[in-house]
């Protein structure tokens, strides 16, 4: 089946003109002049009406996807402030544990153990060197100071940082010796007294 085709069609009657447009099929048109030859009809253009809105025709978002957007927004917004409001209990509950500092430096202390040198070793410090011989030393050591003992650890060149504050008791002792030496930490805060194995590697 054919498309429609846009045409022109001018009536001129006495000193009067008038134009107007319209669709139809070929073969109507073909049929109008036919009856009336007088009639002045020119073609505009062969394209479908159809094809012409087609192509104005945009991509965009319906309303059911924009109203699941909104919906999805909301519930992300909603999660966030609920995760933003439990931030301060989550740390607050963290600082009033003493027990999450001390692992916080076993942690430390392992780990600058299993990369550097335990070169010496006394009840109130550690002194650990790098293993090919360059760069900076460290000594983890027992320090009082305006807030009570703490645990610092220095360099050799130079400052020092405060790892761990306010404990009753540090102690560093040997578990045992050897080719797998075990190192213990204790760390005494009030009541509790708590017990920590290092393992230095040489």
């Amino acid at each position: 089946m054919k498309s429609p085709i846009l045409f022109k069609l001018r009536f001129s009657k006495i000193s009067l003109s008038k134009t107007r447009h319209f669709f139809a099929f070929p073969s109507i048109l073909n049929r109008v002049k036919s009856l009336s030859p007088s009639l002045s009809i020119d073609l505009i253009t062969t394209t479908s009406p159809l094809l012409q809105l087609k192509s104005l025709r945009k991509k965009a978002f319906t309303l059911l996807e924009s109203l699941l957007a909104l919906f999805i927004n909301s519930l992300t917004l909603l999660v966030l402030l609920l995760l933003i409001r439990n931030i301060p209990s989550v740390l607050e509950s963290q600082s009033r544990d003493p027990l999450f500092d001390q692992h916080w430096l076993v942690n430390r202390i392992q780990y600058e153990m299993t990369n550097y040198k335990l070169e010496e070793l006394s009840p109130v410090d550690i002194y650990l060197t790098p293993r090919n011989g360059l760069g900076k030393s460290y000594l983890y050591e027992k320090y009082s100071g305006k807030d009570g003992l703490m645990i610092r650890r220095r360099s050799t060149r130079g400052g020092h940082v405060v790892l761990l504050n306010n404990i009753d008791r540090l102690r560093f002792s040997y578990i045992q010796k050897g080719e797998k030496p075990i190192v213990q930490l204790e760390l005494d805060k009030g009541k509790k007294k708590n017990r920590y194995w290092l393992f230095p590697t040489y």
